[in-house]
């Protein structure tokens, strides 16, 4: 592009990242800006500057959408069409969707079936209902209440079908968890790899590498010879060559579901391959600005997401990093791709920070360390499925070195994620406005400057408000997170300070993690508190490591060897176990206290947690039953509060009266799922004329407290207003 043109690039990125913004917002204020600039300010070409926010309003317009069909608890019959088929080899069970006169619904086979998109099934299994407010419900079914009716040939159908039968072929062929690994390497996010693994990818920043995406495609794309059209030392293609390689290249996208980084990959390549043959040249906004808009129009949805602004992002840093700077060895295997590492992490940095509230500076090195291993699990994944599909034998010799290498990449990840500074926390979770303006400053420097270090700078004052301290709240505050039968709480300080207490899910292990990453403005776990070892109580923290700084976490005695604890140690929190009859008093306005219960079970052995704050005096037993109740009563941990989360998610309990009595709270609350109401122990309650809200029925439920108390929903009920002095 001519350079009287680059301030209009420049000026088109800014209107269309403003766009972003304001669709969060209001889709008309969105589209009235975009508007204006392409209709209202005509001139200089400004125009195209309004032109650059359009693939972002198509992304963001409304859409008619499949209802999801309202299914009771109990016995159901179900039939329809399934339009998507997911397999869990670690379960041996399919996960499908279900469409039916226009609804929706999942279902939940076990063992696996054979089924595939396109197909009528009629299935008898249990109705579930969403386990939180606003969730998708779901039937679990036996495969031998299933009856399969074979859909007729499409594309979508037979590309699943391939996926499955490779998928196949590397499970029979390599051990679990490294089938898991390849089959999600080479054929898609269909599969999941193991949770350890997964997170240590995401704390070193090679994510991009674990999932199928452009750079995989790139990779695929100089296997075949054709790394000419884009970069690299300039030479022809024929014709015949060009079309065998795009026509695998897209067979390879089809089979991966052509998810939406392969899909703009494979869309520029087909015009990078297209202007080779006619002898135009591919300039990178033609390379950049059509892939987009075609994916606004096949898959809007993505536009929006992380994934879309990431590769482009990226994009640009491989872009500013520039082709080798000569032609030795050294520079184009060592310092050039160390150098487009650099640039794609910086450019990438303020997105990563924004969706992911880290950075990873050891992908700069690791990436380029990483990627020919993961080009050699790509290229021999394919080949040892492929393989094991025509030949047998041919897969049988692949597999073992296969697995020596998915081994090896597996074990050089978990190796990375033992570095310091694996990743980096942004310390604070900052408003859109600030963000806005961070941005707007950054690509304003950028743009003025129009050098590599004013982009790099530019970068960095985008990044800076994650890196700026987080102001205290006005008041302190306790939220109870919906998230289905488990338990997860979050109390906030005067001072900012946040105190976790559980988190885990028997239904979703990330939800837990994900509510407390949205509920944080200070980015930081000053105290996690675990009060006994169910999983409902403590699944998530394997997760909410890579997520969240934890610096101190109060856990029983009896969980030393508990896999959350080697967890929280491999993260080198410092960690309290409390004995029975041990306190804990250690952070203003929190006591944990391990009840004294000889011949306990876990749930009995609760620690207890007391908050005390002004205008917040909140008691959480864990999942105290009538032993540990009696215990806390007798050493007086139990005592009076103005706010009680109900033990044991609110399930029938002989001492709930007692405990009552001794409490004597103005509010109780219960972490439950939907269709469990305010639970056993909340209607007892209610019967005392206590209210009761249970997260199954209200949502997630905020608390605050200070000189006017006041309490609220996120969905359900809506919750009254504390009177000052209740």
């Amino acid at each position: 592009m001519p350079p009287h043109r680059s301030h209009i690039v420049a000026l088109g990125c800014l209107v269309a990242l403003v766009a972003v913004f304001l669709t969060r917002i209001h889709f008309g204020i969105a589209a009235v800006w975009a508007v204006s600039w392409t209709i209202a300010i005509p001139r200089g070409g400004f125009a195209l500057a309004g032109l650059a926010a359009l693939p972002v309003l198509l992304a963001a317009m409304p859409r008619p959408d499949a209802l999801a069909m309202a299914i009771p608890n109990g016995p159901v019959t179900l039939f329809g069409s399934v339009t998507l088929v997911r397999r869990d080899y670690t379960e041996n069970s399919s996960g499908i969707e279900v469409t039916a006169n226009g609804l929706r619904y999942r279902a939940y086979i076990k063992p696996a079936l054979c089924i595939l998109p396109g197909d009528r099934i009629w299935l008898t299994g249990r109705g579930t209902e969403a386990c939180v407010p606003d969730g998708a419900p779901s039937v679990q079914a036996a495969a031998s209440a299933c009856r399969i009716e074979p859909g007729a040939q499409s594309l979508p159908r037979a590309c699943t079908e391939i996926r499955l039968a490779l998928e196949a072929r590397l499970h029979a062929l390599l051990p679990l968890n490294e089938a898991l690994l390849v089959s999600n390497l080479v054929l898609g996010s269909g599969t999941r790899v193991p949770t350890d693994l997964a997170a240590a990818h995401r704390a070193t920043g090679l994510s991009h590498l674990l999932a199928v995406s452009g750079a995989h495609a790139a990779m695929l794309s100089m296997l075949l010879g054709l790394q000419s059209l884009h970069g690299g030392r300039r030479r022809r293609i024929g014709t015949v060559h060009l079309t065998i390689a795009m026509m695998l290249l897209f067979s390879y996208g089809a089979i991966t579901g052509f998810e939406p980084p392969v899909f703009r990959a494979l869309a520029s390549y087909a015009l990078a391959g297209y202007g080779m043959r006619t002898g135009r040249k591919l300039g990178v906004m033609t390379g950049l600005a059509w892939p987009a808009l075609f994916s606004c129009l096949l898959a809007p949805d993505g536009i929006l997401g992380a994934s879309f602004w990431l590769s482009y992002a990226a994009v640009g840093g491989l872009w500013l990093a520039g082709p080798p700077r000569a032609d030795t060895a050294l520079e184009r295997f060592v310092l050039c791709p160390i150098r487009a590492s650099f640039w794609a992490t910086a450019m990438t940095a303020p997105w990563t920070l924004g969706w992911f509230g880290q950075l990873a500076p050891w992908t700069v090195l690791l990436t380029p360390i990483l990627a020919p291993l993961v080009a050699a699990l790509l290229f021999l994944g394919l080949a040892t499925s492929i393989g094991a599909l025509l030949v047998p034998m041919l897969g049988t010799v692949c597999a073992m070195p296969l697995s020596i290498l998915a081994r090896t990449y597996a074990n050089a990840v978990q190796l990375a994620d033992s570095l310091p500074a694996t990743p980096i926390h942004a310390f604070t979770t900052p408003s859109m406005i600030w963000l806005a303006l961070a941005a707007i400053t950054g690509l304003t420097v950028a743009a003025v400057l129009r050098t590599r270090g004013s982009a790099l700078l530019g970068c960095a004052i985008a990044a800076l408000p994650h890196f700026l301290p987080a102001a205290p709240p006005d008041a302190p505050s306790l939220q109870l997170f919906a998230i289905g039968h488990g338990q997860c709480c979050l109390v906030t300080s005067n001072t900012g300070r946040n105190i976790v207490i559980d988190c885990g899910s028997q239904q979703n292990l990330l939800l837990p993690a994900r509510r407390l990453e949205q509920a944080m403005h200070r980015r930081c776990i000053d105290v996690l508190v675990l009060t006994h070892a169910d999983r409902d109580h403590t699944g998530t923290v394997k997760g909410l490591c890579g997520r969240l700084p934890i610096l101190r976490a109060i856990l029983p005695a009896a969980m030393r060897d508990h896999p959350a604890a080697h967890a929280l140690a491999l993260q080198h929190c410092k960690i309290t176990f409390l004995l029975p009859g041990e306190r804990d008093a250690g952070e203003p306005g929190i006591t944990v206290a391990a009840p004294r219960v000889t011949a306990a079970t876990d749930n009995d052995a609760s620690l207890w947690t007391t908050v005390a704050f002004v205008g917040l005096s909140v008691q959480l037993p864990g999942d105290a039953q009538q032993r540990g109740i009696e215990a806390a009563i007798a050493e007086h941990i139990a005592g009076r509060a103005d706010v009680l989360v109900l033990p044991h998610h609110g399930r029938p309990e002989v001492a709930i009266d007692t405990l009552l009595d001794v409490v004597q709270p103005l509010l109780c609350l219960v972490s439950n799922q939907c269709g469990e109401g305010n639970s056993v122990q909340g209607g007892t309650v209610v019967r005392r004329g206590v209210p009761t809200f249970a997260t199954g029925e209200c949502g997630s439920i905020l608390l605050i407290g200070g000189a006017e108390p006041r309490i609220q929903g996120t969905q359900g009920l809506l919750l009254p207003k504390r009177e000052k002095g209740d």
